[in-house]
């Protein structure tokens, strides 16, 4: 087992933002107290979520307090997975969580959907690595998606990354 503790963090998308402290609350029993949380930005990279979740959605990213080892990610997408189905509305999600982690040189997803660059972890897991972190700043993997390709995370991550460095030096 990997000895070095990871940051997990949560991308929650929603178009009903006052569900964040409920859905952190969810989230905190499995990965503790919330340690950051961005603003929320517009989600206008595709509109595939919306005949299930509707128009005007917005994203953010939330870190997490207990550090856990990597080995874990499976189980944090299960657990984001049952969150998001205990908000759905009439079979619908109203909440989308992809539960990752970021390690002093990349970020990691969660995925249930496979492909070529995916590792699968469980049958219904694959570790999917879209970024790496080089000289001071996390750049996107060619198969990344285009919101975290665009930059519209880096502030977070950095912020989310700096947190876990904090955590190890103390």
């Amino acid at each position: 087992m990997n000895k070095q503790p990871v940051k997990y963090f949560a991308v929650i998308m929603t178009n009903k933002t006052d569900l964040l402290p409920m859905v952190l609350k969810k989230l905190g029993r499995y990965f503790g107290e919330c340690d950051y949380a961005s603003e929320w930005s517009d989600f206008t990279f595709t509109s595939f979520y919306e005949p299930e979740m509707g128009r005007n959605l917005k994203r953010c990213i939330v870190s997490f307090t207990k550090n856990l080892p990597p080995e874990i990610l499976p189980n944090a997408k299960k657990w984001a997975s049952k969150i998001e189905d205990k908000f759905r509305v009439d079979g619908k999600r109203v909440v989308n969580i992809d539960a990752g982690y970021i390690d002093h040189c990349k970020v990691v997803l969660a995925s249930g959907k496979h492909g070529g660059h995916k590792i699968a972890l469980t049958k219904a897991c694959y570790a999917d690595m879209i970024m790496d972190y080089q000289k001071g700043s996390f750049h996107p993997m060619p198969w990344c998606f285009p919101d975290f390709a665009s930059g519209i995370y880096n502030k977070s991550l950095i912020e989310i990354r700096a947190i876990l460095k904090a955590a190890k030096s103390t």
